[in-house]
């Protein structure tokens, strides 16, 4: 259980504000708000990856019926 439980974002939560399991703090905070503290802590260790670009406009439907259409043009790889 140990093992599993240290992959957790709420191990970390704790961890990181050495709260036990029954700390009112812990019991009142949902998963959304122990994730968005977890990368609040990440892109202020790491302020290069806040540079990071998503293209909304990536379509991976329309690349996926691409390969389909043309299955040479693409190579496999192992």
């Amino acid at each position: 259980n140990g093992k599993d439980a240290a992959k957790t974002v709420e191990f970390w939560y704790r961890k990181t504000y050495g709260l036990t399991a029954s700390d009112p703090r812990f019991l009142n905070s949902t998963v959304e708000d122990m994730l968005t503290d977890y990368w609040a802590h990440y892109y202020f260790d790491n302020p290069k990856a806040q540079d990071e670009i998503e293209d909304d406009e990536f379509d991976l439907e329309a690349e996926l019926a691409k390969l389909e259409e043309n299955p040479d043009e693409w190579e496999t790889l192992t």
